[in-house]
């Protein structure tokens, strides 16, 4: 299987239309920069049929959520709460950005090759963040594949982030975040997104899904 994959212009305009409705349309819950939604009702009727000629298995979502934000993300893994955890994929559906004097190829989802298989966590270290529905992890004895080094690049895409966060951490790959595609990358795999403040973009509107194993 891939570990992650970017199908291109695969949602179309309407769709994409039909989903921001959706969203707007919806009680949402809302977090300094940021609103959340976790109805996704709608969203698995038209998304699902779509996402299953790319991604075989027999799996089922069991968590997502729309997102809506003008802050760019921290690493972070989305495995869940589950006591018994059968991660598959993040699928993860770019709806609209809003930008100004928009560069795209500063505009990306972070991949890491660092792996996390313990409940869903934001990374960190030299913060004094708290926790949300994700933990605060300032300890990576439990990352998985933790290098001894960190990835400049990773430094200098992210400079959002302190420093001390990204320690260890490398990048895996680094995909652009734009609507009407659709990224697939396994689920254990922490990620994070570039400062994409820096193209231009002031404000972005994403679809998550997590899957499982059945």
């Amino acid at each position: 299987m891939f570990d992650i994959k970017v199908v291109t212009n695969v949602i179309s305009s309407n769709l994409l239309e039909m989903l921001y409705c959706d969203f707007e349309n919806s009680v949402n819950q809302v977090l300094p920069g940021r609103r959340f939604n976790t109805n996704l009702g709608y969203a698995k009727k038209i998304l699902l049929p779509i996402i299953k000629e790319y991604l075989p298995g027999d799996w089922i979502v069991d968590g997502g959520n729309y997102f809506e934000t003008t802050r760019p993300y921290r690493l972070h893994c989305d495995t869940g709460k589950d006591q018994i955890k059968k991660l598959y994929y993040n699928i993860v559906i770019p709806i609209k950005l809003w930008a100004n004097n928009y560069n795209p190829n500063l505009n990306k989802l972070i991949i890491t090759n660092q792996t996390w298989t313990d409940d869903a966590a934001f990374f960190v270290k030299g913060d004094n963040s708290k926790d949300e529905y994700n933990k605060c992890i300032t300890e990576y004895d439990n990352v998985g594949n933790l290098s001894n080094s960190t990835d400049k690049l990773l430094i200098d895409l992210c400079p959002h982030l302190n420093v001390e966060n990204l320690l260890g951490f490398n990048i895996k790959d680094s995909v652009n975040w734009n609507p009407g595609d659709m990224i697939l990358f396994k689920r254990h795999f922490i990620h994070t997104t570039s400062d994409w403040r820096l193209s231009g973009v002031y404000k972005k509107l994403g679809l998550s899904f997590f899957t499982s194993y059945k």
